[in-house]
């Protein structure tokens, strides 16, 4: 898979699953909605199911060689992780939970 920037086109780097095959996907893409801050994309929002989800807070980040984490909570309540290839703004989501899994999480201590 290629993911085509400015400076040329770049192949996605592969992972291999625990399952054993071997993948450059690493979640369902999305659409986002971004501003630059600090000489980063930053979301704003996303398309997820169907309907738009405003990003409440961005509660972390964490940096890879080309791509980076962020996890964020939305105006539904629901904690997301994003995951983008810097070079290109390819957005993937690799986690979704949402508020009822959070309370059933919260009151079974896990």
């Amino acid at each position: 898979m290629l993911c085509r920037s400015g400076k040329g086109t770049r192949p996605l780097t592969y992972l291999r699953t625990a399952f054993g095959e071997s993948s450059a996907e690493y979640g369902m893409r999305l659409q986002v909605e971004t501003i630059r801050e600090a000489g980063r994309e930053l979301p704003l929002a996303f398309h997820f199911n169907g309907r738009r989800v405003e990003v409440v807070n961005v509660i972390d980040q964490w940096f890879g060689p080309d791509y980076r984490y962020c996890k964020l909570k939305g105006d539904d309540g629901a904690v997301y992780i994003l995951r983008v290839v810097e070079h290109c703004s390819d957005w993937q989501l690799t986690l979704f939970s949402s508020p009822r899994v959070q309370a059933v999480a919260a009151s079974s201590g896990t």
